[in-house]
């Protein structure tokens, strides 16, 4: 066997081990004494910034397919406190005097993001590159815990047609970022859908991790977490129709002398929303092109108030609509027979009260479908008359009943700042006026004055209800959710039903029918020869009173189409809009547009 020389071999193997270590010594000396200094210098100089990746939100389609909303590229002013420093006064000027907005407006959001806790954050957002961030780029050099990055803004290309639906978003609150745990340089909605669907339209943020320099410069990043996009929302709203109700409602608003109204169309299938119009209104891009101060200022200043959501936000006296309530009281309590004529003579003395029909009209005998025909006072103050001896509580019948069709409660449409308006009763007269409740009191109840107050939403929902034999559906404005690919459509929701028979309902809609049709009828203006039209009327008074009424009064209809086969329902209101005649013929301008040219 062959004898190996371990001595030879063990030299070799230092010497190996020897060259291999020498590089890596060298190495090591210029590392930590060559350039050592620099990396600690570095160290102290370079930071770790871990920074949101903002999910793009979804957007908005109309139910034909039309894109509401843009998320629109622009540019942002971020800052950071912890380097600004004492330079924030100086800084601050320069920003205000290139941006053009006042510095108390950027002192206020410098103040609230840094009160939260927050050292970087975004000034301000939604700006072009022309009107500051190029000059603020400029000067980069010059301004340490200044930077622009680009960003993403909304952008309502249909401005105020839509604005009441839409709505608008803006800089999160204090309150979203202490109780929702919102990034403070997030955007969140404020008003509308993107207030009601913020959850579903905001997605999920992504991080960025950055390393800075001492002055805030990124050097590197790297991307951990991408950000999940928001889903996007499918109207019921149809673009067309929408377009239409917004047109005739502005020319009725300028004809009538009007202060606003309100217009909704309602599938009443689904409770699906097909157009929904307030006026005035307001141009909703204001509030996402970088602090628009003065524009925002004008809006929220305007006497007419046009961030008013008149459709939903409002209510007001229903006048003789209010009857179709009255009307379905006395039926289904027993205590009316709608065959039996009742006097109703033009005036009525009641405990030493007068009560008269509209001009003193003596009107005869009239069973209820001719009372709804012409909306008769005296008729439907009998009525009430009749409940309260039948049930020993009038008002409160009326009331029960009002609530199982929707009035006195919010609808439950998906949209924010509705208002449940209010309910004639001892209770509420009580409450507002520190007042007792009088005979009398059942009587102007009865014909929809006295404390009565609906909103148009409300109104719409009303006549659905009627129309669909007393099954009450819960309006929506969103059909449906679109995620990964699909859309899941909103269901149908039923609110309540079965507390009307079939037989007492179609009296109401036969007195609604003959408010249309009949040569006497009060809606005859709305009377299309292209469909048959069921409505009810409503002049509800309001102002100071004088002998005779009041100085104002309020212009209603509501109502369905077409008679024999109910498929959608509408209200027309014009506040301040004189008689309900005005509002009928301009209801009428839709309806035909509707069965005609629309539905070719």
């Amino acid at each position: 066997m062959k004898e190996v020389n371990l001595t030879k071999n063990k030299y070799f193997l230092y010497f190996f081990i020897f060259v291999i270590s020498v590089p890596l010594f060298v190495r090591l000396i210029d590392l930590q004494i060559v350039k050592g200094a620099d990396f600690r210098h570095q160290a102290n100089e370079y930071f770790i910034r871990y920074r949101p990746i903002y999910a793009p939100r979804g957007v908005i389609f109309s139910a034909d397919g039309k894109q509401l909303v843009y998320n629109k590229a622009t540019f942002s002013i971020w800052l950071d406190s912890t380097i600004i420093g004492d330079r924030k006064d100086e800084i601050l000027n320069f920003i205000s005097t290139v941006i053009e907005i006042p510095i108390e407006v950027l002192q206020k959001v410098y103040n609230e993001k840094v009160s939260v806790g927050y050292n970087e954050f975004i000034l301000v957002d939604g700006l072009n590159w022309e009107k500051g961030p190029y000059q603020i780029s400029l000067k980069e050099a010059d301004l340490p815990g200044v930077r622009v990055e680009s960003s993403t803004t909304r952008y309502y290309p249909e401005g105020d047609l839509y604005s009441h639906i839409i709505g608008y978003i803006g800089a999160v609150s204090k309150e979203d970022i202490t109780k929702r745990g919102l990034d403070p340089n997030d955007t969140v909605g404020k008003d509308g859908l993107e207030a009601y669907y913020d959850g579903v339209l905001r997605g999920t943020n992504g991080r960025r991790v950055a390393e800075v320099t001492s002055v805030g410069k990124i050097i590197n990043s790297y991307i951990p977490l991408e950000a999940i996009p928001g889903k996007n929302l499918y109207l019921t709203i149809d673009d067309k129709i929408q377009r239409k109700v917004w047109e005739v409602l502005n020319d009725a608003v300028k004809e009538g002398g009007a202060s606003g109204g309100a217009a909704i169309i309602e599938d009443i299938t689904n409770g699906g929303i097909l157009a929904m119009v307030s006026v005035p209104a307001y141009d909703n891009n204001i509030f996402t092109g970088g602090l628009n101060y003065s524009k925002i200022l004008e809006v929220m200043n305007d006497r007419n108030a046009p961030l008013l959501n008149r459709a939903i936000s409002s209510a007001y006296p229903p006048g003789s609509t209010f009857k179709t309530v009255t009307g379905s009281v006395a039926l289904e309590s027993g205590s009316v027979n709608p065959y039996e004529k009742v006097y109703t003579g033009g005036v009525f003395d009641y405990r030493g009260v007068r009560f008269q029909d509209f001009g003193q009209r003596n009107w005869g005998y009239l069973n209820m479908v001719e009372a709804y025909k012409v909306s008769s006072n005296i008729y439907f103050m009998k009525c009430a008359l009749s409940i309260d001896n039948k049930t020993g509580d009038g008002i409160g019948e009326i009331v029960k009943f009002a609530q199982l069709y929707g009035l006195g409660n919010k609808t439950g449409i998906d949209l924010p700042g509705e208002t449940s308006g209010l309910l004639a009763s001892p209770q509420t007269k009580m409450a507002i006026h520190n007042e007792m409740w009088y005979p009398g009191d059942l009587l102007n109840a009865s014909i929809g004055q006295g404390d009565n107050l609906v909103s148009p939403i409300q109104m719409v929902v009303l006549a659905s209800s009627i129309a669909n034999n007393g099954v009450v559906l819960r309006p929506h404005v969103v059909g449906g959710i679109e995620s990964n690919g699909f859309i899941r459509t909103v269901e149908t929701e039923v609110v309540r039903s079965g507390f009307i028979s079939q037989k007492n309902i179609e009296i109401i809609k036969k007195g609604m029918r003959a408010t249309v049709s009949e040569p006497q009828g009060v809606a005859r203006s709305i009377n299309s020869p292209f469909v048959e039209v069921a409505a009810k009327t409503g002049s509800a008074e309001f102002g100071i009173k004088r002998e005779g009424g009041y100085s104002g009064s309020h212009a209603w209809v509501m109502g369905f189409a077409p008679y024999d086969n109910p498929k959608i329902a509408f209200v027309f209101f014009l506040e301040g809009g004189g008689t309900s005649w005005n509002a009928a013929k301009h209801m009428r301008t839709i309806l035909d547009w509707y069965f005609t040219e629309y539905r070719k």
